[in-house]
């Protein structure tokens, strides 16, 4: 370890220690702990701020012993107090001061500080070119203005002309409106009276016509109403089908007690024929009942079917005659509304259909003319409160046009000298300037917000970044010559910048004051506007 550690030192920038010299360290106890830890911290295996370090190289072992070895700065500062042989009292402070830097962050703040001061110079250059630029742009705001009160006569001229014509179309079109209305009310009239009397029908005759065929159509239709009852009775006095069966049950039953009387005869009889084959000569005479029996066809009652035919034929019979009538009923019917009510009913219909067609023409044609009347009253209505307020306010508008023209013409020079991140400006009308002189606005609250932001956050910062140095520089003061006097002199190059930076803050608070009166020449505008 002892090897280890005076390697360390070598490495750390301290002198060559033989590993002899710390052989008395090492049979210590506590002296073997410190040593054993300062190799462990050499070697990465001790932990720094809460994490392990893995690192490697000068670099890396220069981090692990930053909270505890001098840089090189420090150590020749500390060689030159013990060479001038300062005395330097006890510090009673429990550790580094806040405020103290350590050499290496000295020259990164100074390295910043150049790059802060670089950016500060070249912000100084583009507000010194902004105001160049504005100032060109009053200039020729200046300039523009003859051409603008060039513009404005031709413009009152051209007015003046329009102004003449439009008295020439007013007179134009009431001339129009006066033969419209005429040629109006000549039609009303014709349609009215003297004109065609084919092209508005009557309304009382169309009610007395109307009543006529609604007459004549309920007569049609009692008529063939009382004919329909007629033959509605007739049939009702037709017999049923189910009497028509019953009928036929009743005949049907009475031939069948006929056909039953023949049956007893026959028995009889053949009661005689089996007495007689009872007899010596039953061969013959069964012989003989046998051929007369092959011989003799069979016989059918036709009485019943005759029955039933019959009184089918007589149903039938019945129901054509009511359909006839029916039919005819019917034809009498189609014949009354087709001779003495469809025609007059369809002469109606086409008188109606012509008169309604020209009604809604002569409508149609009113309703244009009432809008064309009313779209003339109030172009008439809008001529006459434009003029007035022209009158009225002539001087004001003059006023607000230069005003637009030449808040127009500067605000496009100073978009021209802008930056590159600048949208494209496009300003058509009073409220394309009224929106770009708004967004002005907004960005310069939005950049002081900012501005006051980063100072109030400032010293927060620059505590944070010299937090922990507290103590090492109430050491380095304490070992001033001069309490009050600093350790470390600023170099010419360092003063010389800070006197640079004061003439570019300086230069800065005169942009500022120049673009704060820009500032509030746009807020006046906006509040006249």
């Amino acid at each position: 370890m002892s090897h280890t550690l005076s390697q360390l030192i070598a490495r750390l920038g301290g002198t060559t220690i033989a590993e002899n010299d710390l052989d008395w360290a090492s049979d210590i106890p506590a002296g073997n702990e410190l040593i054993g830890w300062l190799v462990a911290q050499g070697e990465g295996k001790a932990a720094h701020n809460d994490q392990d370090l893995e690192l490697t190289g000068d670099n890396a072992l220069g981090l692990r012993f930053s909270s505890l070895a001098l840089e090189t700065e420090e150590i020749e500062t500390i060689r030159k107090i013990k060479q001038l042989k300062l005395t330097v009292p006890d510090s009673t402070d429990e550790g580094p001061s806040s405020k103290y830097l350590a050499p290496s962050r000295l020259k990164l703040k100074r390295s910043s500080m150049e790059v802060e001061a670089d950016m500060l110079q070249d912000g100084a250059k583009v507000l010194r070119r902004r105001l160049q630029a504005m100032k060109l742009a009053c200039q020729n705001a200046k300039e523009t203005i003859a051409s603008l009160n060039q513009e404005l006569k031709e413009t009152d001229a051209s007015l003046r002309h329009r102004r003449e014509r439009l008295s020439e179309l007013s007179i134009e079109a009431d001339t129009v409106v006066s033969t419209s209305h005429n040629a109006a009310q000549l039609l009303i009239r014709d349609l009215l009276g003297k004109g065609d009397s084919r092209l508005i029908v009557d309304t009382q005759s169309v009610g007395s016509c109307v009543e006529t065929l609604a007459s004549l159509r309920d007569q049609i239709i009692r008529t063939q109403e009382d004919q329909a009852r007629r033959i509605e009775v007739f049939q009702e006095s037709l017999p049923t089908a189910r009497e028509i069966e019953k009928e036929f049950s009743r005949l049907q039953s009475a031939a069948m007690k006929s056909e039953t009387l023949i049956d007893v005869a026959l028995t009889e009889e053949l009661d005689a024929i089996c007495g007689t084959l009872g007899s010596d000569g039953a061969r013959e005479v069964l012989h003989t009942l046998l051929e007369e029996d092959t011989e003799a066809p069979p016989t059918v009652n036709e009485s019943v079917g005759d029955i039933r035919a019959q009184l089918e034929r007589a149903w039938l019979c019945d129901q054509v005659a009511a359909l006839r009538a029916q039919g005819e009923m019917l034809d009498s019917t189609i014949a009354n509304f087709e001779e003495r009510l469809i025609p007059p009913m369809k002469e109606l219909h086409q008188s109606l259909s012509t008169s309604d067609s020209r009604t809604r023409e002569a409508e149609a044609l009113i309703s244009v003319l009432i809008e064309e009347l009313e779209e003339i009253a109030d172009d008439v209505q809008e001529v006459k409160n434009s003029s007035s307020a022209s009158l009225s306010n002539e001087s004001v508008g003059a006023d607000n046009a230069l005003l637009e023209s030449q808040l127009k013409e500067l605000l496009t020079r100073l978009n021209k000298q802008g930056s590159v991140d600048d949208l494209p400006l496009v300003l058509l009308d009073k409220n394309d300037i009224m929106s770009h002189l708004r967004a002005v606005m907004n960005k310069l609250d939005k950049g002081f917000m900012k501005e006051a932001e980063w100072t109030n956050s400032l010293p927060e910062r620059l505590n944070e970044v010299a937090h922990g140095h507290d103590a090492l520089l109430s050491a380095v003061y304490h070992n001033s010559a001069v309490n009050t006097s600093p350790p470390f002199g600023v170099s010419s190059r360092i003063s010389g910048l800070a006197q640079e930076a004061e003439k570019t803050v300086a230069g800065l608070r005169g942009d500022i004051s120049n673009l704060t009166k820009v500032g509030s020449f746009v807020n006046e505008v906006l509040v006249d506007r």
